[in-house]
């Protein structure tokens, strides 16, 4: 599938840009869509969680085509960013995109792989903050990725990443496991807040922290594409939107059966 073609119809009459995810939705009328912003948002509120500062060193795990590499630089004032991008294409478009900006490679690096550099110049305790936008439910097996993301924080540097979690009974985490796993998903991850904050505690974070935004993110969203559909008219029928309407079809079958959605956050030990 196009990843180009399907962001082409979610920012069809918006400004247009590379941003790819849920997005975090404020509560505006419908003829005030505006996916970057919600996009913007999200990453925002991972930058507010992992405290990204002026001239921080940060790691991006799954940044797409690179819009959010850009957003760490110019909109937070990191000093470099590095990017991890597990789909070749992303990768590659998120490389270009920095190099049209301007940006040197002592500002932003792309690596097209799953994983944080566990033995490079890159780590290990190189990074102020790792962080990852609506990108970590793809990266599997979950301790293995937060096991290096810990070897690649300095001490006192921090981690933020949002992720799906399980509310419900336990018959119903049986159920959305399965689905996303028929997703392509490793339903086997997907837990609930305790056990996702037990699991970076017994990793060796500290300050574990979770926040709750099932509605701002997975509600705004299914909702979004419920009015981008029908304002899209005959390409809304197109195989280019087809992913964004069952991710937002997925979204609102599973949610009844506890599915939520969680921004985490914690400190490597100083």
């Amino acid at each position: 599938m196009n990843a180009a073609a399907e962001s082409e119809l979610l920012h069809r009459g918006g400004v247009g840009s590379s941003w790819r995810n849920l997005g975090l939705w404020p509560a505006l009328p419908a003829d005030r869509d505006d996916y970057p912003a919600a996009c913007a948002m999200l990453a925002d509120r991972v930058a507010a969680a992992a405290g990204l500062a002026d001239g921080d060193h940060v790691l991006s795990l799954g940044c797409g085509r690179g819009e959010e590499l850009l957003h760490w630089v110019r909109g937070h004032g990191a000093g470099a960013a590095v990017g991890i991008e597990q789909d070749a294409g992303c990768a590659h478009a998120a490389h270009t995109l920095a190099a049209a900006a301007g940006l040197a490679p002592s500002r932003i690096t792309v690596l097209a792989q799953s994983a944080p550099p566990l033995h490079s110049r890159y780590a290990p305790e190189r990074f102020d903050a790792v962080v990852s936008v609506d990108a970590a439910y793809l990266l599997s097996p979950r301790v293995d990725w937060l096991l290096a993301a810990h070897a690649s924080l300095r001490p006192g540097g921090r981690l933020a990443y949002t992720d799906l979690s399980l509310r419900g009974a336990r018959p119903a985490r049986w159920v959305l496991r399965h689905l996303a796993t028929a997703c392509g998903i490793d339903g086997a991850d997907l837990d609930d807040e305790a056990a996702q904050t037990t699991r970076l505690e017994d990793i060796g974070f500290e300050a574990v922290q979770a926040e709750r935004l099932d509605d701002g993110v997975l509600g705004g969203f299914a909702g979004f594409v419920q009015r981008q559909g029908a304002r899209l008219g005959a390409d809304a029928r197109s195989a280019a939107w087809r992913p964004a309407a069952r991710t937002a079809a997925l979204i609102r079958l599973a949610r009844p059966w506890g599915l939520g959605y969680t921004l985490l956050s914690a400190r490597k030990p100083a």
